[in-house]
Protein backbone atom coordinates (compact mmCIF):
# COMPACT_ATOMS: atom_id res chain seq x y z
CA UNK A 1 0.00 0.00 0.00
CA UNK A 2 1.13 3.42 -0.89
CA UNK A 3 1.43 6.65 1.79
CA UNK A 4 -1.85 8.90 0.78
CA UNK A 5 0.52 11.79 1.06
CA UNK A 6 4.04 10.97 0.02
CA UNK A 7 3.38 7.75 -2.42
CA UNK A 8 5.95 6.07 -0.07
CA UNK A 9 5.27 2.03 0.85
CA UNK A 10 8.07 2.17 3.57
CA UNK A 11 6.19 0.89 6.40
CA UNK A 12 2.73 2.42 5.08
CA UNK A 13 -0.34 1.01 7.33
CA UNK A 14 -3.89 2.09 7.82
CA UNK A 15 -3.84 4.86 10.58
CA UNK A 16 -6.47 4.70 13.39
CA UNK A 17 -7.99 8.30 11.94
CA UNK A 18 -11.05 9.60 10.57
CA UNK A 19 -11.55 8.80 8.03
CA UNK A 20 -8.52 6.23 7.69
CA UNK A 21 -5.38 7.30 5.79
CA UNK A 22 -2.66 4.76 4.57
CA UNK A 23 0.03 6.90 6.25
CA UNK A 24 4.03 6.21 6.25
CA UNK A 25 5.41 6.56 9.91
CA UNK A 26 6.92 10.10 9.00
CA UNK A 27 3.89 11.55 7.23
CA UNK A 28 1.62 9.85 10.11
CA UNK A 29 3.42 11.91 12.42
CA UNK A 30 3.57 15.29 10.33
CA UNK A 31 -0.59 14.39 10.00
CA UNK A 32 -1.17 14.99 13.82
CA UNK A 33 -2.26 18.44 13.69
CA UNK A 34 -1.10 21.50 11.66
CA UNK A 35 1.58 23.78 13.29
CA UNK A 36 1.77 27.22 12.55
CA UNK A 37 4.83 27.58 15.34
CA UNK A 38 3.96 31.06 15.66
CA UNK A 39 4.83 31.17 19.45
CA UNK A 40 1.92 33.11 20.61
CA UNK A 41 3.88 36.05 21.40
CA UNK A 42 0.59 38.10 22.24
CA UNK A 43 -1.01 37.72 19.26
CA UNK A 44 -4.95 36.37 19.10
CA UNK A 45 -5.59 33.21 18.17
CA UNK A 46 -5.55 31.85 14.65
CA UNK A 47 -7.49 29.41 13.33
CA UNK A 48 -5.69 26.03 11.45
CA UNK A 49 -7.33 24.02 9.52
CA UNK A 50 -9.73 20.76 10.34
CA UNK A 51 -7.28 17.58 10.04
CA UNK A 52 -8.66 16.10 6.64
CA UNK A 53 -7.97 19.60 5.21
CA UNK A 54 -4.43 19.68 7.05
CA UNK A 55 -3.27 16.19 4.82
CA UNK A 56 -4.66 17.55 1.74
CA UNK A 57 -2.11 20.68 1.92
CA UNK A 58 1.23 18.17 2.91
CA UNK A 59 0.03 16.49 -0.12
CA UNK A 60 0.02 19.71 -1.92
CA UNK A 61 3.42 19.95 -0.06
CA UNK A 62 5.03 17.04 -1.34
CA UNK A 63 7.45 16.77 -4.20
CA UNK A 64 7.27 13.59 -6.28
CA UNK A 65 9.99 14.26 -8.43
CA UNK A 66 12.40 15.56 -5.24
CA UNK A 67 10.87 13.47 -2.78
CA UNK A 68 10.48 16.29 -0.18
CA UNK A 69 7.95 18.52 1.50
CA UNK A 70 8.83 22.13 0.18
CA UNK A 71 7.27 25.32 1.14
CA UNK A 72 4.78 26.89 -1.25
CA UNK A 73 6.33 30.30 -1.52
CA UNK A 74 9.92 29.90 -2.46
CA UNK A 75 9.92 25.56 -3.48
CA UNK A 76 13.01 25.40 -1.33
CA UNK A 77 13.28 22.06 0.79
CA UNK A 78 11.49 21.95 3.99
CA UNK A 79 13.19 20.38 7.04
CA UNK A 80 10.52 18.15 9.15
CA UNK A 81 12.30 17.07 11.67
CA UNK A 82 14.00 20.25 13.36
CA UNK A 83 11.54 22.43 14.74
CA UNK A 84 13.79 25.12 15.73
CA UNK A 85 15.16 25.41 11.71
CA UNK A 86 14.42 28.04 9.54
CA UNK A 87 13.19 25.71 6.97
CA UNK A 88 10.84 23.44 9.27
CA UNK A 89 7.62 23.14 7.82
CA UNK A 90 4.94 25.70 8.98
CA UNK A 91 1.22 26.54 8.46
CA UNK A 92 0.59 29.88 7.13
CA UNK A 93 -2.36 32.30 6.27
CA UNK A 94 -2.30 33.85 2.92
CA UNK A 95 -4.15 36.41 3.99
CA UNK A 96 -3.82 36.46 8.09
CA UNK A 97 -6.52 39.15 8.68
CA UNK A 98 -8.65 37.11 7.72
CA UNK A 99 -9.79 33.75 9.60
CA UNK A 100 -11.25 32.62 6.69
CA UNK A 101 -8.75 29.68 5.11
CA UNK A 102 -6.48 30.34 2.65
CA UNK A 103 -3.58 28.16 4.00
CA UNK A 104 -0.63 26.94 2.37
CA UNK A 105 3.15 25.08 3.88
CA UNK A 106 5.70 27.27 4.19
CA UNK A 107 9.52 27.86 5.30
CA UNK A 108 9.43 29.17 9.13
CA UNK A 109 11.61 31.67 7.74
CA UNK A 110 8.95 32.98 5.30
CA UNK A 111 6.06 32.59 7.68
CA UNK A 112 7.94 34.90 9.65
CA UNK A 113 8.95 37.48 7.58
CA UNK A 114 5.51 37.40 5.68
CA UNK A 115 4.05 37.57 9.34
CA UNK A 116 0.72 40.02 8.99
CA UNK A 117 1.17 40.87 5.19
CA UNK A 118 -1.17 39.24 2.66
CA UNK A 119 0.70 37.09 -0.07
CA UNK A 120 0.72 39.55 -2.55
CA UNK A 121 1.97 41.86 -0.33
CA UNK A 122 4.90 39.75 0.38
CA UNK A 123 5.43 39.31 -3.05
CA UNK A 124 5.90 43.23 -3.35
CA UNK A 125 8.16 43.76 -0.81
CA UNK A 126 10.73 40.86 -1.52
CA UNK A 127 12.09 42.64 -4.47
CA UNK A 128 12.22 45.73 -2.93
CA UNK A 129 14.46 44.64 -0.43
CA UNK A 130 16.61 42.77 -2.54
CA UNK A 131 17.04 46.15 -4.23
CA UNK A 132 17.94 48.09 -0.99
CA UNK A 133 19.98 45.46 0.77
CA UNK A 134 22.48 45.65 -2.73
CA UNK A 135 25.51 47.30 -3.48
CA UNK A 136 24.72 50.48 -4.06
CA UNK A 137 21.05 50.38 -3.03
CA UNK A 138 18.59 51.28 -5.70
CA UNK A 139 17.03 55.19 -4.73
CA UNK A 140 13.46 54.04 -5.89
CA UNK A 141 13.41 50.93 -4.18
CA UNK A 142 14.43 52.59 -1.02
CA UNK A 143 11.40 55.02 -1.46
CA UNK A 144 9.31 52.44 -2.72
CA UNK A 145 9.86 50.48 0.24
CA UNK A 146 9.33 53.01 2.87
CA UNK A 147 6.23 53.90 1.03
CA UNK A 148 4.99 50.23 1.01
CA UNK A 149 5.74 49.67 4.40
CA UNK A 150 3.76 52.71 6.49
CA UNK A 151 0.71 51.33 4.80
CA UNK A 152 1.68 47.91 6.30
Amino acid sequence: MKCEICSSTKTTKNRPCRPPWNLCNRCYKLSKKPNSNRRNRGRKKVDVPKRNEWRRMLQKAWNRDRGCFECKITHIKLNINDKDSPLYLNLDHSNPSKNNGGYMIVAAFVNEMKHKMNLNKFRKIVPLLRDVISNPPKTSSIKELEHSMKRW
